[in-house]
C-alpha cells in the first residue's frame, strides 16, 4: 500500500517534469506536447507559502478534475506554476528582510504576489522580472521605500552571483581547449564582464547536463574571446575545441 506521503510526493515529481518538458519543447520550438494531466496540475500548483505568510484569501483549492484544455491555456497552466515557485522564493527574501512585518502588512505583500502570478499566466507582465518588480512595489507601497530598497538590493546579490557564476563556466569552457595562463583567463573574464549578456546565464544549468564546447556557447562569447586571445591561441582553441565535438 503506497503510504499517502511519498503519493504526495511522487505526484509534485510528476507535475514538475511535465512543466520542465512543456517549457523545453516551447522554447527549442518544438510542437507543443499535448498534457493530458490537467486534473493534477492545478492541484499541485497551489501555492503552499508557510504559516508565517498566511493565506491572504482564504480560499481553499479547486481540485476536481478538470478536461484537457486548449493550448492556450495549457501554456497559462504552465506560466502559473512558474509564477508560483517564483513567489514562494521571493517571499522568502522578503521575510529574510522584513522579518517583523504584522499580519494585515503580509497577507498584503502575499495578495499582491498571488495576482503577478495570474499576471504572468495571462501574459500581462514579463515572465523574467515581472513578479520581483510587483513585490518591490507592494513594499514600497505598504512598507516604506527603505523597504523596497532593501529587497531590491537583494534581487541585485542575486544576480551578480549568477553572472559571476555563468563568466566562471564560460571560461572554464574556452579554457579547457585555450590552456590558458592565469593573465589570459583573468582577461578573458574582464571581457565577458564587459559584454555581459543576461542571456548567457543560461550556460549554467547546461554545464551542469553536458560539457560546453565551442558550438554551444551562447551568442557573442566567441566574439569576445576573440579580442582578448592571441593569434595562435585563438587558433589552437578552435582546432582542438571543434576536435573534442
Amino acid at each position: 500500500m503506497t503510504h499517502p506521503a511519498r503519493h504526495r510526493s511522487v505526484r509534485r515529481l510528476a507535475g514538475a517534469a511535465v512543466v520542465v518538458a512543456f517549457v523545453t519543447a516551447s522554447a527549442s520550438g518544438q510542437q507543443t506536447p499535448r498534457l493530458e494531466v490537467e486534473s493534477f496540475i492545478h492541484e499541485e500548483l497551489t501555492l503552499g507559502v508557510d504559516p508565517w505568510w498566511g493565506d491572504a484569501t482564504g480560499q481553499t483549492a479547486d481540485v476536481r478534475p478538470r478536461p484537457a484544455q486548449p493550448a492556450q491555456a495549457r501554456l497559462a497552466t504552465v506560466r502559473r506554476g512558474r509564477g508560483l515557485q517564483s513567489l514562494q522564493r521571493e517571499l522568502s527574501v522578503i521575510r529574510a528582510v522584513e522579518p517583523s512585518l504584522d499580519p494585515p502588512t503580509r497577507a498584503k505583500i502575499l495578495a499582491a504576489g498571488r495576482k503577478a502570478v495570474e499576471d504572468q499566466a495571462s501574459g500581462a507582465i514579463p515572465l523574467v522580472g515581472g513578479m520581483e518588480a510587483a513585490l518591490e512595489r507592494v513594499l514600497g507601497q505598504v512598507v516604506g521605500p527603505a523597504s523596497a530598497a532593501a529587497y531590491r538590493g537583494e534581487l541585485e546579490a542575486r544576480a551578480a552571483r549568477r553572472k559571476a557564476a555563468a563568466i566562471a563556466v564560460l571560461v572554464e569552457s574556452i579554457d579547457r581547449d585555450a590552456l590558458l595562463d592565469h593573465a589570459g583567463r583573468a582577461a578573458l573574464a574582464a571581457a565577458l564582464r564587459e559584454r555581459w549578456q543576461p542571456e548567457w546565464e543560461t550556460v549554467v544549468a547546461a554545464a551542469q547536463r553536458q560539457r560546453i564546447g565551442e558550438s554551444r556557447l551562447p551568442a557573442g562569447v566567441t566574439e569576445a574571446a576573440a579580442i582578448v586571445l592571441d593569434g595562435d591561441t585563438w587558433a589552437a582553441w578552435r582546432r582542438l575545441a571543434r576536435e573534442a565535438e
